[in-house]
This record gives C-alpha cells, structure tokens and sequence, in this order.
C-alpha cells in the first residue's frame, strides 16, 4: 500500500498538496522505534520521552502513560490502569481489538465490577471505577505485570505481549479468573443479543508513580490533541490545552499539535477513508499553516510521522524573501516513504 498512496499523493489532484510539496523540499529525519522496548505506541513514546518521564527500574517508557490517564497527583504508588478489553480468537492466536470501539456503558462497567471485586480482594488487589472503559487498579506487594499500553498492543498477538515473569503471575492468574467470571456475564449476553462485542477481559498497564513533565526542549507554549492522557499531560505542566478542533488559523509559535485523524483508518486499513482524512487535515491544518510560515508568523514547521517502527520528522522552514520564488532543491522522500527500516 505504500507505493500505492505514495503514487496517490503525487498525483496532479493530490488530496494533500501542502503535504507533498513539504515532503518534496523538506529533509527528513528517520529514527528507528521498537514498539516492545517502548511499551507503548510510537506517538505515546514520543510524547513521554519529549515530556521527560524517566520510567522505574524495570519497566519500559510506556508505563508512564497510566499515571496521566489516572490523573494521578503528588508521591504516591505505583500507578497501574486496566483496560476493559475484547479479546478475540485470530490467525496467530488472541488479538485485543481496540477498546474505542466497544461502546461500555457506565452501568455495564460498574456491573462487570462489582461482579469480580471479591476476586480483587481475595488476591490482595484493589480496585475502583474510573471511567466506563478504565478502572485503576492497585496490587500487592512485588507484583509487577510490567506490559504495553492497549493502544501498541491493539491489533497484535497476545503471546508476546503478555506480561511474563513470577512478578506477573499473581496478575495473570486473576486476569484468567476475570475472563472465566464474565464468560456468560448478563452484561455479555445482553451485549451480544444487540451485536455487540462481550468484554470478555482486562489490560493491565503502567507501574510508575505519578510525574510531573521535564521537558527534553523548550517548554511548550500550548499543546492541541484528543488523547485524554494529552490533556492530562497539559494539566500537569500547568500548560494551555485545546482540542484538535481548534482552528489552526489561531496557532502560535511554541505550540505542538497531534492529528489522529489517520489512525482509526489505518488501523482498519481502509485506505480510501486515509486519503480523505489526510485531504481534511491538509485543508485545515496544513495549509493555513503552510501560509502562516509565508507570513513569518512561524520560523519554521516541524512534522512528526509516527510509524510503526519509526518516526520521521520533517524539518520545513521559512524560505528567505529572495529566495522565494525561484525553485527548491527536491528532496527523495520515496526514499524513506517506500522503505520502513527493518
């Protein structure tokens, strides 16, 4: 599909002209990820490594993410969140499908609660409701299921992600007993007579205590993205926060932006659905942007491309007054577009 949508955006009716004319005269910058030593999606380990977290003994960059979606405050325990997850049956054995799309109800979640919180304690973990798909969760004494945020493990076998290890076992057994308990829950039966799908289980992750962000650069002035962690990151450093709906016309210099328009279609891969995504975003974000850097009200732009093994950043600056009109030397972006590292 890469040289397919590589040949799309190239086209004379390119759905995202500013994009190919950045990806044609910007250079570009290519760094390797790896998604298990992250313990986190590309873009979350972005943020939290921008932001400063150091991550406990241990544990992987991602952990950090449970304490911002637990808005966690001050010196505290570990902070650990589970995910109420559908895990299904696929080629290579069991694949977590993403949360987002299970629709709980806040009396679902508190029904499948109350029917396992004698498990909890009987274990020794504790438990409480903090949203209709999140509860936060605290454990015993040395246990310590150290594993991905549900979103870089959407999608992939369960086998290798699982948390391992005797630190894990009292978690892992429960987490089996759950699965066992909500089989032929009356909230699944109810869910499936409707076509939805059953929660049939839990993601445990995070581990860290709560953090308050160093940043690696400058301080950011002001921080635009959906994520709720994003905004609980923006909370805690005591920055201005919007959501991706804001008007980029009402930008300024010091600000950093996430677009997840492309996600939900690239996780499906409905390709058809990404180009018309990405033709929105360039109309309302990069294009107003790209004629604010003519105006000098940015120096320059700075695009980041998560991937899922790298991140690529494009580096678009403000063409001296003389300079502007006569032709930028091209850039191959085909080099890196059509080759991921491996």
């Amino acid at each position: 599909m890469a040289a397919e949508l590589a040949k799309q955006l190239s086209a004379a009716t390119s759905p995202a002209p500013t994009l190919l004319r950045w990806l044609q005269t910007a250079k570009a910058t290519v760094t390797p990820q790896d998604l298990q030593e992250a313990g986190a999606t590309v873009l979350e380990a972005w943020w939290l490594a921008h932001a400063g977290f150091q991550p406990p003994p241990g544990a992987a960059p991602g952990s950090g993410l449970a304490a911002l979606t637990a808005d966690a405050e001050g010196p505290a325990a570990p902070v650990w969140v589970a995910d109420l997850v559908h895990i299904q049956v696929g080629r290579d054995g069991l694949v977590l499908t993403d949360p987002v799309d299970l629709d709980i109800t806040a009396e679902e979640s508190q029904t499948l609660l109350a029917s396992i919180r004698d498990l909890f304690e009987t274990d020794g973990f504790g438990v409480e409701f903090l949203t209709p798909r999140q509860w936060r969760v605290t454990l015993p004494e040395g246990v310590s299921p150290y594993a991905a945020t549900t979103s870089a493990v959407v999608g992939k076998s369960l086998d290798s992600w699982w948390p391992k290890g005797v630190a894990a076992r009292p978690w892992r057994r429960l987490a089996n007993e759950i699965q066992m308990s909500w089989h032929e829950h009356p909230v699944n039966e109810a869910r499936l007579a409707r076509g939805a799908s059953p929660i049939n289980g839990l993601w445990l992750h995070g581990g860290a205590p709560a953090w308050v962000p160093i940043w690696q650069q400058e301080t950011p002035r002001h921080i635009v993205g959906n994520p709720q962690w994003l905004q609980a990151l923006a909370e805690r450093a005591k920055i201005a926060w919007s959501g991706a709906s804001m008007p980029a016309t009402q930008l300024r210099a010091g600000a950093i932006v996430t677009l997840d328009e492309l996600d939900a279609p690239c996780q499906s891969q409905s390709w058809g659905d990404w180009l018309a995504a990405l033709k929105n975003i360039d109309q309302t974000w990069f294009a107003p942007l790209d004629e604010a850097l003519a105006k000098g009200t940015f120096t320059h732009i700075d695009l980041v491309l998560p991937d899922a093994q790298r991140v690529v950043t494009l580096h678009v600056t403000r063409r001296p007054a003389l300079l502007r009109w006569l032709p930028q030397p091209r850039q191959n972006w085909n080099s890196w577009w059509l080759h991921p590292v491996s």
